[in-house]
């Protein structure tokens, strides 16, 4: 997970190593968005080839430490960021 910060938004670019197959979730990535414990972003992003760009707006999360957590279509943890935010 790669994570651009920008004065208004969050970008992120999902990358997978595994070769897309037939099983949807399979392709799938889980991404939570939480501060202070409270999950303020929550989707599921299917991955074209391998990968995945998003955008964030700031707006959706108040200050502070912002954990994002992505997990594999199957509820495994993949990876996890803290990134600082301030409003």
């Amino acid at each position: 997970m790669r994570v651009g910060d920008y004065a208004d938004r969050i970008s992120l670019l999902l990358v997978s190593n595994r070769a897309t197959t037939n099983d949807p979730v399979a392709n799938e990535v889980l991404l939570t968005g939480q501060v202070g414990g409270r999950i303020y972003y929550n989707d599921v992003i299917r991955l074209e080839d391998g990968k995945a760009t998003l955008e964030l707006s700031k707006l959706k999360f108040p200050g502070g430490i912002l954990q994002l957590t992505a997990f594999s279509g199957r509820e495994n943890r993949l990876q996890n960021g803290l990134y600082m935010l301030s409003q």
